[in-house]
This record gives C-alpha cells, sequence and structure tokens, in this order.
C-alpha cells in the first residue's frame, strides 16, 4: 500500500506541475532591433526558445533597444537589459509587443554583447531577475589620505 500512495502522491505532484507551467505565459517571439543615437540599425537579432538575446560586439555609446513580435500576447512580462555596467529591468504587458513593441535606451561604457531576457513576470525565476536588476549598488567608498604621523627612532 506504501507504494502505491507514494506512487499516487507523484503523479499528483506532476500534475500539479504541469498544470503550473501550462498555465504559465508563453515566452513571446520577439526580433530584438537595436540602434545607435543617429538612429541607425546596429544589430538585429531574435530570442530563443527561452526569451534570452545577445547582440553582437556594441561600441561604446547611447542605443535604443526595440523588443517587437507580430503575435500578440496576454500576461505581464519581465524585461531585462544588460548593457554592462546599467541594467534595464521592467515589466511591461504583452500585448505592447505587437503594438509598436517595447523601446529601452541604455548606455554601453565599454564594447559588450547586449544581452538580454523575456520571460513571464509571475516567474520565480523573473522575480529574482528583477530584483537583481533594481537592487541599487554600494557606493564606492572615497579614499582618503592621511598624512604620516612623524616617526621616532
Amino acid at each position: 500500500m506504501k507504494t502505491f500512495s507514494h506512487s499516487l502522491l507523484s503523479s499528483l505532484l506532476i500534475l500539479a506541475g504541469s498544470v503550473a507551467l501550462a498555465s504559465a505565459s508563453p515566452v513571446p517571439s520577439l526580433e530584438v532591433t537595436v540602434s545607435n543615437s543617429a538612429g541607425k540599425t546596429v544589430a538585429k537579432v531574435h530570442d530563443d526558445a527561452r526569451g534570452n538575446f545577445t547582440t553582437p560586439p556594441l561600441e561604446p555609446g547611447n542605443y535604443t533597444v526595440l523588443l517587437k513580435s507580430t503575435k500578440s500576447y496576454s500576461g505581464q512580462y519581465a524585461v531585462m537589459i544588460n548593457p554592462g555596467k546599467d541594467k534595464f529591468a521592467a515589466t511591461v504587458n504583452g500585448q505592447k509587443f505587437s503594438r509598436g513593441g517595447i523601446a529601452a535606451r541604455v548606455n554601453v561604457d565599454k564594447p559588450v554583447n547586449l544581452t538580454g531576457s523575456v520571460m513571464d513576470a509571475k516567474s520565480a525565476a523573473a522575480a529574482e531577475a528583477m530584483k537583481k536588476a533594481s537592487k541599487p549598488k554600494a557606493p564606492t567608498p572615497t579614499p582618503t589620505v592621511t598624512k604620516p604621523s612623524s616617526m621616532v627612532f
């Protein structure tokens, strides 16, 4: 009887996990376009099945990142873009991807491959990523210079 109850419990847990996964919003299929400050497109990539994307290396400068889709999505999505030092993080309505897209301005301070991700905002991974992206950075300590005291031998 123990084997049966254990097996039944395992089946119920697997079923519950499957329902939770099925109810999550799908990761949008997005086209990611990066334009420089003059408006010239410098990179165009697509996200993968997990919602992650990486651009070719970008030179330092200011860029606009546009994420858009030809499909309509509902639900809330966490969008993270990492241009190096500062990160962009926002929660957006999925319908905006097909209605002109989501645009973010980012500053690249050294040559870097711009990375980012889009995921269901209700997922634990999204919550953790948003928390890390919005975490205030510790201030850099200001060095202090003191005069050495006189030495006696």
